[in-house]
C-alpha cells in the first residue's frame, strides 16, 4: 500500500495523531494556535504547489485547459483565503478587562456624555419593535434619548412611540434607505454619541456603560458589539441542528471580528454599535453609496485615522431570518454591498489614508464572497466531466489520497478547534451550499453591475403553521443532480464500466460526485422548512457544536424525513 501511495502512511499517522491530541490541547495559548495554523499553511502550500505544477492539462486555448484554469483560479483564491484566516485566528482580542476599567471610571463621573439611541425601522411589526423599544428604555445610563426612525410612514407607530415617551422621526422620502434614515435623524439630534440598534435587536441594560468608556480614546470612532442571533437560522432549524452546531454568523462574531480587532481592523456590521458623532460627521454621515453602509463606513473612518473597536461581549440579541428565502436574500444583499465597496472611492483599493495592512484586511470580506465560486464549481464539475469528458484537474486516485485528503483533514480539524468548534465539518458549509446558485448570481451582479440593486429589508418574525417546501430553491439541486446522474449513465452505457475506469480522472470525479450528491441531498432537506409555532425569541440555538453531535443530528433528520 505504501509503495502504491507514497507518503500515505505518514500523512495518515499525522492526521490520526492530530485528531487524538486536539481535544486535550490548550487552544487558548497563542503558541498552540500558531503551530496549528502553521500546519494548515504547510499542507496548503504543499497542495497548491502540486496543483499548479502537476494537475493542469497541456497549455493552450482548449476547453480542457480553460476549464482547468478557471477551477484552479477559484480553488487558489479559496485556499489562500482559508490560509489567511487560519493565520488570523492565532490571536483573538478580549477587551472585557478594559471594559471593566472603563465602566468603573465612567460610573465615578459626575457628568455623562449624551447619547442618542437610534432604532431604524421600515416594515417590522409591533411584535418585533416593542421588544427593541422597551429594552432601549431599560438601558442603565443617565443621559440618553431614544428615537424611533420610521421609514414605513406608520401612524400607529407614531402613536405607540408617544405612549411610551420616546422620540419619533418620519422623513418625507426613503432616499438612501437605512443610511438616509439614520442621516435624517443624525441632522436633527445633538447627542455626543449615537447608539444604533437594529429593529429586531434587544439591547442589554449594561450596553452603554460597557461600550462608552472606550470613547475616552479620541481615535476610537465606533465600538461594535457582537450581532449574536439567538434563534436558529433556517439551515439549523430545518435540519434539527439548533442544539448541535452554531448558526452561521457565530464564526464571524466570535472569531473573525476578535481576530481582526487585534490588528485594529474590526469593522462595523450593524446590529448594535456605538459611534462618535464627531467621527460620523467627519465622513459626512452614514454613507449612502453602498447597501452595506456599515462596512463601507468602516473604510471611511479608517482612512480618516479612526479605529473601530470590537468588544466581544453579548450586549444585545438579534433575530436570524426564519425562512430560507429570506436567509438567502439577506446574504445576497451582503455580497452585492460588499463588492460595491470595491468600486467606491472610499473602498479598499482607492481610499487615501489606508495602510497596506488596512487594505489587505478590508479586501478580506471581498475575497470571502469571491471564494464562493469554488464550491459552485465543485458542484458542477462532475456534471461537466460526465457529459464532456473534461475533468476539473488531472489527478489519479493516489494523488487524491496523498495530497488532497491530508490537506482537507488537517484544515477541518484545526479550524474546528481554532474556532472553538464553530466551524463544524460538512454542516458549516451548508450555509453557502443552500443558496449557491443565488449567491453566485449576486456575486456576478456585484462584479458587473454593482449599483443596479436597491436595499431590501430582511423580514423577521415570520410564523409557519405547517411544513413549507421552498420549491424554487430545491429545483436547482434536483436539476443538477439529475443532469449529473444522467451523464454518468450515458458514459457507462456508451463506454462501459471497465473502459471508463481506464480514464485516470474517473476516480477523482467519481469521488467528487459522491461528495456533491451528499451536499445536494442535505441542501434539499434544508428546503423542507419546519413549522414555527412559538415566539421566535423563545427559540434558542447553541453557541458552539460538536462533530459527533452534528453527524448524529443529520442521521436523525435523514431517517425521519
Amino acid at each position: 500500500m505504501t509503495n502504491l501511495f507514497p507518503g500515505l502512511l505518514p500523512n495518515l499517522l499525522l492526521v490520526a495523531a492530530l485528531i487524538i491530541i486536539a481535544p486535550v490541547l490548550p487552544w487558548k495559548l497563542p503558541v498552540v494556535r500558531a503551530l496549528a495554523a502553521g500546519l494548515v499553511l504547510f499542507f496548503n502550500a504543499k497542495y497548491l504547489i502540486w496543483r499548479i505544477g502537476d494537475t493542469l492539462p497541456e497549455r493552450g486555448l482548449t476547453p480542457a485547459y480553460i476549464w482547468a484554469a478557471v477551477v484552479l483560479g477559484a480553488e487558489l483564491l479559496a485556499v489562500l483565503q482559508a490560509s489567511f484566516h487560519a493565520l488570523l485566528f492565532t490571536r483573538l482580542s478580549d477587551r472585557s478587562g478594559e471594559a471593566d476599567d472603563h465602566e468603573e471610571a465612567l460610573r465615578e463621573r459626575r457628568s455623562f456624555p449624551s447619547v442618542d439611541i437610534f432604532i431604524p425601522t421600515v416594515n417590522e411589526g409591533w411584535s418585533i419593535l416593542e421588544h427593541s423599544i422597551k429594552a432601549a428604555a431599560a438601558v442603565d445610563y443617565p443621559n440618553y434619548k431614544i428615537w424611533v426612525l420610521d421609514d414605513g410612514a406608520r401612524d400607529w407607530l407614531r402613536q405607540r412611540c408617544g405612549e411610551l415617551g420616546v422620540g419619533y422621526f418620519r422623513r418625507p422620502t426613503r432616499k438612501g434607505y437605512k443610511s438616509g434614515n439614520i442621516n435624517y435623524a443624525f441632522a436633527r439630534t445633538r447627542g455626543d454619541f449615537i447608539l444604533s440598534i437594529d429593529a429586531d435587536f434587544v439591547a442589554y441594560p449594561s450596553i452603554l456603560f460597557r461600550t462608552l468608556g472606550f470613547m475616552s480614546d479620541p481615535l476610537i470612532a465606533l465600538v461594535q458589539t457582537p450581532g449574536n442571533l439567538t434563534n436558529p437560522d433556517p439551515v439549523q432549524y430545518n435540519l434539527l441542528g439548533e442544539l448541535s452546531w452554531p448558526e452561521e454568523q457565530r464564526v464571524f462574531t466570535d472569531i473573525v471580528q476578535p481576530a481582526r480587532d487585534t490588528w485594529d481592523n474590526a469593522f462595523c456590521y450593524g446590529g448594535t454599535f456605538l459611534v462618535r458623532r464627531a467621527a460620523l460627521q467627519a465622513i459626512g454621515g452614514m454613507p449612502e453609496d453602498s447597501i452595506t453602509e456599515d462596512l463601507y463606513s468602516s473604510y471611511l473612518l479608517r482612512a480618516k485615522g479612526y479605529t473601530v473597536r470590537y468588544l466581544n461581549e453579548t450586549l444585545s440579541e438579534g433575530l436570524a431570518a426564519e425562512s430560507l428565502a429570506q436567509f438567502i436574500k439577506q446574504r445576497c444583499r451582503w455580497a452585492i454591498g460588499t463588492l460595491q465597496c470595491l468600486y467606491l472611492p472610499g473602498g479598499p483599493l482607492r481610499a487615501r489614508g489606508l495602510s497596506l495592512l488596512d487594505r489587505l484586511f478590508f479586501l478580506d470580506p471581498i475575497f470571502y464572497y469571491l471564494s464562493f465560486f469554488w464550491p459552485f464549481l465543485i458542484l458542477i464539475a462532475p456534471c461537466v466531466f460526465w457529459w464532456t469528458g473534461i475533468a476539473p484537474f488531472n489527478a489519479e486516485v493516489g494523488h487524491l489520497v496523498t495530497m488532497l485528503f491530508p490537506r482537507m483533514a488537517v484544515s477541518m480539524v484545526v479550524l474546528y478547534w481554532l474556532t472553538n468548534r464553530r466551524v463544524v465539518p460538512i454542516v458549516s458549509e451548508l450555509g453557502r451550499i443552500v443558496g449557491i446558485f443565488y449567491f453566485v448570481g449576486a456575486i456576478m451582479k456585484g462584479l458587473l453591475n454593482p449599483f443596479g440593486t436597491g436595499f431590501e429589508v430582511t423580514l423577521k418574525g415570520e410564523i409557519r403553521r405547517r411544513y413549507v417546501v421552498q420549491w424554487r430553491i430545491l429545483t436547482g439541486f434536483v436539476v443538477l443532480a439529475a443532469i449529473t446522474v444522467s451523464g454518468m449513465a450515458v458514459n457507462l452505457s456508451s463506454h462501459g464500466l471497465m473502459q471508463l475506469l481506464w480514464d485516470p480522472n474517473t476516480s477523482q470525479v467519481l469521488a467528487f460526485s459522491i461528495f456533491d450528491f451528499w451536499l445536494l441531498f442535505l441542501a434539499s432537506l434544508t428546503c423542507i422548512e419546519r413549522p414555527v409555532f412559538a415566539d421566535i425569541r423563545s427559540l434558542r440555538a447553541t453557541n458552539s457544536g460538536t462533530f459527533l453531535s452534528s453527524m448524529g443530528t443529520l442521521v436523525k433528520r435523514i431517517l425521519f424525513t
